[in-house]
């Protein structure tokens, strides 16, 4: 099997630079080979096929995979600074909107309710309009909140955990994907489609973070050169989960 190195990455692998970070790879790598000759064996059959520079379809590079987990690595990171910010702000709207709702005027059933801006209408909490028999507009004294002011707090606090819960989708879906890439299930065809899906899904309070950071890109070092990892995948040792020297 030929895979393409190039640039820094290859120079990384020539002179055995985080040789932990190496051998994960290679790990990943080699647990990924495996898996798909054992669910293609035809694969073993044509891997002598691939010309010099070529790389198998079914397998992504080592660049690749160090690419993605890049990626995931920041949107994660990113996605866990939006939800930090994200818990200040509900715990904020949801405070403005309980003083809100402290000031409200209390029926005599223990309902709390708001008169409109033009005085015309009554509405309970959750946007019901209240029947003229049941109170008049006229009994609300003039100082409690007005129904616009409560429902804008509300439907915003309803807006910033409808953001919390976009967050938490966009976290499981890279927590998905970093698992699909370490259990090699990740090839080379839906590679660049993954990147492009994981950058279009963001939420915005993600974008936010990331603070307009450009993409990194594939290496398109015209210098490149074939490097034939099948020893190194053969010889590859499983990382250490505790991250200890043996």
């Amino acid at each position: 099997m030929t895979l393409m190195l190039a640039g820094m990455l290859s120079g990384e692998f020539s002179r055995g630079v985080d040789s932990r970070a190496h051998q994960r790879i290679l790990w990943h790598l080699r647990e990924q080979k495996e898996r798909i000759e054992k669910l293609n064996p035809a694969s073993q059959r044509n891997q002598n096929s691939d010309g010099p520079g070529e790389v198998s379809a079914s397998i992504i590079s080592v660049e690749q995979f160090d690419l993605l987990q890049t990626e995931i690595d920041e949107y994660q990171l990113a996605t866990v600074e939006a939800l930090i910010v994200q818990e200040k702000l509900i715990e904020a709207a949801r405070e403005s909107l309980n003083q809100i709702l402290d000031q409200a005027y209390v029926m005599e059933d223990g309902r709390k309710v708001f008169k409109d801006r033009a005085g015309e209408k009554v509405y309970d909490v959750d946007g019901n309009e209240v029947e003229p028999e049941m109170i008049s507009v006229d009994s609300i004294p003039d100082h409690h909140p007005r129904f616009e002011d409560y429902w804008e707090k509300r439907r915003s606090l309803e807006r910033l955990e409808q953001e919390q819960g976009e967050l938490l989708d966009y976290q499981d879906q890279l927590d998905q994907t970093e698992r699909r890439l370490r259990q090699g299930a990740i090839t080379g065809a839906e590679f660049d489609d993954l990147r492009e899906e994981l950058q279009r899904s963001a939420p915005d309070t993600v974008r936010g973070q990331l603070d307009g950071a450009a993409e990194p890109e594939l290496a398109t070092d015209p210098a490149r050169k074939p490097v034939d990892l099948d020893a190194d995948l053969a010889n590859a040792i499983k990382p250490n989960p505790l991250g200890l020297s043996r």
